[in-house]
Order: C-alpha cells, then structure tokens, then sequence
C-alpha cells in the first residue's frame, strides 16, 4: 500500500540502523537449508546467551563460519533449482520463486525506497558501496513447526449487513465449487458461497469484492481482526458485519503466490502477538 510508504521513509531515511520486520521464506520441506546448522553449533561463535525482560524466556544467538555460510548458500542454490521447482509446482517455464516475502509493515519496500532516494544523491561508481543497499531479514523454513499461520478476519462497520450479503452473492455468482463464508452480524451466523474465479484463496474471494464495495459505499470502512471472539464481540454492534476466515494452509503459501501473484493484503498472520520474537539484530544503514 504505497500511502504506508512516506511515513516510513520518513523514520527510515536518517537512522543509522535498521531492527527490521522482514521474514523471508523458503518452501524447503526436506529441510536442506537451515535446520542443518542447529547440529552444528559446536563450531560457531556465540553471540549472545541471555534471559529475556517480562518473562520472555531464552534466547542464544550463534554466528556462522564462512564454511557454513557456504553451505548455506548451496542449499538455497539447490532450492533453486528451475528444472526442481516446476516439476515440484507442476508449472511449465516459470520463473524461480525461491523467497516469499512477508513484509506486512512495509519495511522491506521502505528499505528499497531509502536505497533509490541515496541513489540520486550518490555516483553510480558508489551505489554498490552504500550500506542501505541491503536491508536485513529473517531467514525462515516454512515447514518449522514453530511457524503457525493465523487467519485474519474482516469486519465491516457503517453497512446494513443483509444488504451487504445480498451485494456479495450477486457479484459471486456460482459456477461450479466455491468458498464457503462464515459471516456474524448481530445474533445472526451463516454462511455465503462465493465463486473461486476471484481468487484461490477465500480471502482473494472477499477482499477483492471488499475493495469494490468501499468504492461505492462511502460510510464503510473495514477493519482487521484477530481472534474470533473478538469478531463475534465486535459484530453485535448495529451495522457491522463480520467475516470469520479459515486459517491458509502452508501448502498454499507459495503456489498460490505462484499462480495469482501477491497475495490480498491481510492474508494471514504468523503466530500469536505473545509468542513474537524480540528484535535483537540490527545492521548500520548509513555512513
């Protein structure tokens, strides 16, 4: 969302270091790339081993030796692979997809911005030299266990909801199978078959008729929930509505990204609020 973008150049562009919230996965299910190096910390040097504040638990942190980086890097090489990664997506001569990117509060697009904005005021000669040409990220296996997605519902306030209902079943037309909607308003529940033309996704399905009913309802607006009680709190109020989303599978993440493209804004989240990590790494952005 390019209106998110300013406010954060304007954070970004000064500051001598970046604490990031970038996560890059990797579709790596026989887990080649990163699980290896946790056998191997025998050999790193520790960079830090210490309790967290408010009850946060442990965290230790190693650096990987220049064998293991390289060791690393052929792992994803691997993964790479074009001939491996259509037969494995079924698709014919895509374009390698190695990264998906999660970068829901815009900071990898805000790095990028900072990096084109020093461009214009640095010699070509000099650009590969300038630190905010990288942003740091968090490297992550899709398949570790640890990671969990969680849906986000929508909630949809200044609308008369039956209405609302009736809008999206018409422009939803069946043809076939669909998605299944579960929508709350008042001490009303049910459910709305939606066609999957829009999207793979039920979210595609609702946010894509979403943006279009915003356009011509003024006095809407949606917002973002997570956690279904809330939801359901939320929707007892006179003219909400709410959607109760099912949580996307893993499996789905990459080809989906693959055949639609970027994924609705809002798709999921990854984990629980209380089990997100502390930022503790940060790297210089400006000389």
């Amino acid at each position: 969302m390019l209106s998110r973008i300013p406010p954060r150049v304007a954070v970004r562009k000064n500051a001598p270091i970046e604490l990031p919230h970038v996560m890059l996965l990797v579709d790596d299910p026989e887990k080649t790339v990163i699980e290896p190096l946790a056998d191997q910390t025998g050999s790193m040097e520790v960079l830090y081993d210490f309790d967290l504040m408010e009850g946060g638990g442990h965290i230790k942190g190693w650096e990987l030796t220049e064998e293991q980086r390289k060791q690393t890097a052929n792992a994803l090489s691997a993964l790479a692979d074009p001939a491996k990664f259509n037969a494995r997506y079924g698709t014919g001569d895509e374009p390698v997809l190695l990264f998906a990117v999660g970068d829901g509060n815009h900071s990898l697009a805000t790095a990028k911005e900072c990096y084109e904005r020093q461009k214009r005021l640095t010699p070509p000669e000099h650009w590969d030299k300038l630190p905010a040409r990288f942003a740091l990220v968090e490297l992550d296996n899709l398949h570790d266990a640890s990671l969990e997605f969680e849906p986000i519902h929508r909630l949809v306030f200044g609308v008369e909801p039956e209405e609302l209902l009736a809008e999206l079943a018409a422009a939803c037309p069946q043809d076939g199978a669909g998605h299944r909607l579960t929508y709350v308003y008042g001490e009303t529940q049910g459910t709305v078959v939606v066609s999957q033309a829009a999207s793979r996704l039920p979210v595609g399905a609702l946010q894509s008729f979403l943006d279009g009913y915003l356009l011509r309802h003024k006095g809407a607006r949606v917002d973002y929930i997570h956690g279904e009680d809330v939801v359901r709190k939320l929707a007892s109020q006179p003219g909400t509505v709410g959607f109760l989303l099912p949580v996307m599978g893993k499996e789905e993440l990459f080809p989906t990204v693959i055949h639609d493209g970027v994924l609705p804004r809002k798709t999921f989240s990854m984990g629980e609020a209380q089990d997100k990590r502390f930022y503790l790494e940060a790297r210089k952005i400006r000389d």
